[in-house]
């Protein structure tokens, strides 16, 4: 009896370890299925692979369709129903959706059963869209910008009591998410034409800031970018165009032909960035975004006579901006100039 015994200790011993080194082998396999440092998506051939800044990849086996940004969540397709995984490539919410949208502070927006539905980042539903109401949006400083009847507004979610909560109105054509205290938003313009024209209408832009007051008295915009480090570029199109004549007799080459739109930087407070040297608005024909830099105004000219007797007009911009150690390139440096 004592040897029977030990025999089958013996052999639940080995296989106690013979599961334990099972268990180990999967969890291994599991853990080469993520990959650290993600900074691109790469496709080769019908496969995408998350690829990483120490040049590992990982194949989405089975993926055909993926969110093309970076982000600590990301969307994926997999036999015509979406999921969500992780930056690391984990699954962390099967395919169970028949669309899904970008998932931002730990919510996005899916669809399940034609329904409209807020979940988290562990696929608990934590709000279903009413009325027909849709959103292929995401959530940005808690706001998500919602849809019915062709018209937009803005769901919030309330941190303190956990709870969303419908605006009051769908009063836009256009808007786009919030981005530091203001969503651009649109409304259309209907345009009179004169005798025996065809009647145009075209979207006029302000900003709504969190507490649901315009900005600005009016819709004055024809062109309106989010909120970045402070700052927005604004356009007011004009219509007017400069035609500019290239090289003469022989040498001539056909028009170049210049839209004069005029576009603006303003502040949070709707205060419109000054041009030090004539100490109004600056103002240019080509604005570039303020996502990702900063401007100066500190610009001057030279005039220079060169070798053959022409005029040549120089643009100086200040050396000691230019040249600073937090400087980011490319810059776009385009000063308003006047020829009477």
């Amino acid at each position: 009896m004592k040897m029977k015994l030990n025999f089958n200790l013996k052999r639940l011993v080995i296989l106690s370890l013979a599961l334990l080194s099972l268990g180990v082998i999967t969890s291994c396999k599991e853990e080469r299925k993520q990959i650290d440092n993600v900074i691109a998506i790469g496709y080769l051939n019908d496969d995408i692979y998350l690829l990483s800044s120490d040049n590992n990849s990982l194949l989405l086996e089975g993926y055909d369709l993926i969110q093309e940004s970076i982000d600590e969540y990301m969307y994926f397709r997999k036999d015509n129903l979406y999921g969500y995984i992780n930056v690391k490539g984990k699954e962390v919410i099967a395919p169970t959706y028949e669309r899904a949208y970008l998932m931002k502070e730990n919510k996005a927006v899916v669809v399940k059963d034609g329904k409209h539905l807020i979940i988290n980042n562990e696929g608990e539903v934590l709000y279903t869209l009413p009325n027909n109401i849709t959103s292929n949006s995401y959530f940005s400083e808690n706001y998500l910008k919602i849809e019915l009847n062709g018209k937009f507004g803005f769901l919030k979610y309330d941190e303190e009591t956990n709870t969303f909560i419908l605006p009051g109105e769908f009063a836009y054509d256009f808007a786009l998410p919030f981005g530091e205290g203001y969503a651009v938003v649109g409304i259309e313009e209907h345009n009179t034409p004169v005798e025996g024209a065809v009647s145009t209408t075209s979207i006029k832009y302000n900003y709504l800031r969190n507490d649901y007051i315009l900005l600005f008295e009016e819709y004055s915009f024809d062109e309106a970018e989010s909120f970045s480090n402070g700052l927005a570029k604004v356009g007011i199109f004009t219509n007017d165009v400069r035609v500019e004549s290239v090289g003469t007799g022989n040498q001539s080459k056909p028009p170049k032909y210049y839209d004069m739109n005029v576009y603006y930087y303003i502040d949070l407070s709707g205060k419109f960035l000054i041009d030090q040297s004539t100490n109004a608005p600056l103002e240019c024909h080509y604005g570039s975004s303020f996502e990702n830099g900063v401007i100066s105004t500190a610009v001057n000219y030279e005039v220079k006579n060169t070798a053959n007797g022409d005029m040549l007009l120089n643009v100086v911009a200040d050396s000691e901006w230019m040249n600073a150690e937090e400087r980011a390139f490319p810059v776009v440096i385009d000063p308003q100039i006047q020829l009477s």
